[in-house]
């Protein structure tokens, strides 16, 4: 099993405890089949990042383009890509690697906004002049 809101992996039944009131430092979850897939489809940066480009365009189009999110939608990948976007890393597409989060897009997109910076992938012409002629890029 993994636990979630810990550094490392505990086995066993003594689970660590804070204060008087005794509440776990972490959270054991059983990683079943339908748990590993939704905590996937979570973090599919690649699916995500095209929703919400579409939700975006859909608005922008005044809906003649794209694709409008419900607001649980919504929300729920805004808080998902969150947790990738606040930080650091130099994300990378590597070809001929599983892309099961979807690195190959999301990296395409960052490079739209940050002139290839990303290695593996390219902000394609396409998606290029669509952020322009959206408004979401600077040409």
């Amino acid at each position: 099993h993994y636990e979630v809101n810990c550094l490392e992996y505990r086995p066993g039944t003594d689970v660590p405890v804070t204060g008087g009131m005794y509440v776990p430092q972490y959270t054991q979850l059983d990683l079943s089949a339908d748990t590993a897939k939704a905590m996937l489809q979570a973090a599919d940066l690649g699916t995500n990042i095209q929703r919400l480009y579409q939700h975006e365009l859909y608005f922008r189009t005044n809906g003649r383009q794209g694709e409008r999110l419900n607001s649980v939608d919504l929300e729920r990948l805004y808080q998902n890509m969150s947790v990738w976007l606040w930080n650091e890393t130099k994300y990378r597409y590597e070809e001929g690697k599983e892309d099961e989060l979807g690195f190959k897009t999301f990296t395409e997109f960052l490079n739209c906004y940050t002139n290839n910076a990303y290695v593996g992938t390219q902000c394609s012409a396409e998606l290029k002049k669509s952020l322009i002629d959206n408004k979401m890029i600077y040409g």
